[in-house]
Formats: structure tokens, C-alpha cells, sequence
């Protein structure tokens, strides 16, 4: 929204006001005739253009943002209550000017005074029928500016609701992106975890072929000391097994817990 196009529509809709108040005021009550009508259709082109820059004022208002949108709608309202104004000065410069040809052609100096009777009571009814109409036109103006305030409340509403919807959305996308990136870190912890664990084998089966060959090449170059070898090699050999398997059961555990642990953020996150 430009504040620019908003303040230009204002400046038009306000010269275009004391334009027509000035012709209410001062023009049309001189006027009658030929020259009365051709200024009330100039008056009536007016109201259109005025109307017509309401309508882009509201548009305008709505795509305002919403911190900026309450004070260009009550600017709105204030515009609207002086077009009804207008509007209610016109109807009632109509009907005064009605009244007044009314009393003209029931001058009692002119007529039979029978006809002047007849003309005063029609006078009289047609007095009334303008007061009604005058009446219905006032409360129909009413009518349509409360259904204009309901209406922005309606579209200020909405579009509150809409900007909560957006915020939720994204507080969602960047929880959604945030787990999605502990996920992957957890993986590359498990795929690190499984690597070591499959160096550590590599590494302990290449320790036990290496004290193997020594004890073969010992066993060979000490033929005396064949069984204390044999028994000491056995017991070297026993204990690393044991640790490599010890070392095997440990990285085992740790790929458990750390699949359990992956297993329940995940849970946390997404399930409760």
C-alpha cells in the first residue's frame, strides 16, 4: 500500500466536498429552472466521483498493513459520515425547493378560494410524502454505513486471523526444520559410531594374526621351552580374545543406547 496514493485520494475527495458544499450553500438555492437541473446533475456526477474515491480508499485501507489499517479505517468512517451528510443536504434541498413551488401554485390570488383548499391539503400530503421519504432515505444511509463498519471489522478480523495462521505455519516449518536437523545429526553419530566399531574389529583381528605369527616363530625358535610357551601363548591369546569381544559387546550397547536415545527424540517430537 502507498501511503502517497492514499493522501492524493484524500486531497481529491476533499476538494471535491467543499466544492459541492460551496454549490449546496451558495449556487443551487438561486437557481431554478433549466439552470437548477443541469447544476443538481453536476451535483450528482460529484457524488459519483466521491463514491467512486471511497471505494479506492478502501481498497487501498485494506491492503494496508495491519499496525497502519485501524487509523486509515477510522479516517475511512469519517469520509463516509461526510458523503452521507452530503447526501442528506442534497435530499433536503430537494424537498425545500419542492415545498417552495408547492406554495407558489397555491397562491389564493390566483385561484378560486375551493381550488386553494384543495391545493393546500395536497400541498399538505405531498409535504408529508417528501418528510417520509426524506425519512427512509436518512435511515437507509444509516443502514449502509453500519453494514460499512461491520464489513471492515469483518475484513480487519480476517485478516488478523490470517496473519496468526502465517505465524503458526512458520513456527511449525522451522520446528519441522529443526528436528529434520537433529535427525540428521543423530544418523551421522550412529554411521561414526558403526565405522569406529568396524576399525576396532579390523584392528583387533590384525592384533591377534600378529601375536599369532610371533608365537609360531617363538614356538619354532624355543623347541625346549615348547609347552611353558604353548601355555603362556594360550592364556595371551585367551585374554585378547576376551577383550576384543569385551570391546565387540561394548560397541554394541553404545549402537543400542544411541539408536534408543534417536528413537525417543523422535517420539517426543512428533508423537506427543
Amino acid at each position: 500500500m502507498s501511503s502517497e496514493t492514499f493522501e492524493s485520494l484524500e486531497d481529491d475527495f476533499s476538494l471535491i466536498k467543499n466544492g459541492l458544499n460551496s454549490k449546496l450553500d451558495e449556487s443551487l438555492p438561486k437557481l431554478v429552472g433549466q439552470a437548477r437541473k443541469n447544476l443538481e446533475r453536476e451535483i450528482q456526477r460529484e457524488l459519483d466521483e466521491l463514491q467512486r474515491i471511497l471505494d479506492e480508499l478502501e481498497v487501498e485501507a485494506r491492503r494496508a498493513p495491519y499496525p497502519y489499517r485501524n487509523q486509515l479505517n477510522n479516517r475511512l468512517k469519517a469520509y463516509k459520515q461526510d458523503l452521507n451528510t452530503l447526501k442528506k443536504k442534497i435530499a433536503q434541498s430537494e424537498s425545500n425547493f419542492s415545498r417552495s413551488q408547492l406554495m407558489a401554485t397555491s397562491n389564493p390570488q390566483t385561484s378560486s378560494y375551493s381550488g386553494a383548499v384543495s391545493n393546500r391539503g395536497r400541498l399538505l400530503q405531498m409535504s408529508e410524502t417528501i418528510d417520509r421519504t426524506t425519512q427512509s432515505v436518512n435511515r437507509t444511509q444509516q443502514i449502509a454505513a453500519q453494514t460499512d463498519e461491520v464489513g471492515i471489522a469483518v475484513v480487519d478480523e480476517l485478516g488478523t486471523q490470517r496473519e496468526a495462521l502465517i505465524r503458526t505455519k512458520e513456527s511449525y516449518r522451522r520446528r519441522l526444520l529443526q528436528m529434520s536437523e537433529t535427525i540428521d545429526r543423530m544418523t551421522q553419530s550412529v554411521n561414526r559410531t558403526q565405522q569406529i566399531a568396524s576399525e576396532t574389529v579390523e584392528v583387533g583381528i590384525a592384533v591377534v594374526d600378529e601375536l599369532e605369527r610371533e608365537a609360531l616363530i617363538r614356538t619354532k625358535e624355543r623347541l625346549v621351552d615348547t609347552d611353558e610357551n604353548l601355555s603362556r601363548n594360550r592364556k595371551i591369546l585367551r585374554f585378547m580374545h576376551r577383550r576384543v569381544m569385551t570391546n565387540k559387546l561394548i560397541l554394541i550397547v553404545i549402537i543400542i543406547l544411541e539408536i534408543a536415545f534417536l528413537c525417543s527424540i523422535v517420539y517426543f517430537k512428533f508423537f506427543r
